[in-house]
């Protein structure tokens, strides 16, 4: 869905999503010609990878980067008060964000607490539970797909602002 989303390539979206994702990996014993499973030199069962799953819950306790695609918190909720992309349009539709209006009239974004109370800056208040829900969405392959794909296409904009031609290239590029 968000290959389809960005007119992207599935299998150039996938090709990011495997580099970037968290990984399980499935192992089978090692069989030797014995038919028993085999041994390294210290005693060990040995086992061979057949292949590597994506982890949709995986994480990194020294960054606190979470998830398939393994977003910090801090762009998580960054990219949730932004228009346009997938998870801000899914947070506004959940009521975790909404449009508002400062004394002067011009709207904004705003991330809303648990009590009712808004802000714009939802990572000082990660005790709250919307944002603990909000940030809990990561572990979503939709909602994180989605994002990482949004996050690579704004990045390759910013790229095309500062000159690079990036036109001529195609997804797989």
């Amino acid at each position: 869905s968000a290959a389809k989303r960005l007119g992207l390539a599935p299998q150039a979206l996938c090709a990011l999503m495997d580099c970037e994702a968290g990984k399980v990996a499935e192992k089978l014993p090692r069989i030797g010609p014995d038919g028993n499973q085999m041994k390294d030199k210290k005693g060990r069962l040995m086992t061979v990878t057949v292949r590597e799953l994506w982890n949709a819950n995986a994480g990194n306790p020294q960054s606190g980067a979470a998830g398939l695609t393994q977003f910090l918190a801090s762009t998580w909720l960054t990219h949730v008060l932004m228009p346009g992309c997938f998870i801000h349009e899914q947070s506004v539709a959940k009521g975790w964000v909404r449009r508002e209006k400062n004394a002067k009239g011009k709207s904004y974004w705003a991330f809303v607490l648990s009590d009712g109370s808004i802000t714009t800056t939802p990572g000082k208040q990660k005790g709250d539970q919307n944002v603990k829900n909000c940030l809990a969405m990561r572990m979503d392959p939709d909602w994180s797909i989605n994002a990482a794909a949004d996050y690579g296409n704004a990045n390759l904009k910013v790229l095309e602002k500062q000159g690079f031609k990036l036109a001529g290239l195609s997804d797989m590029d």
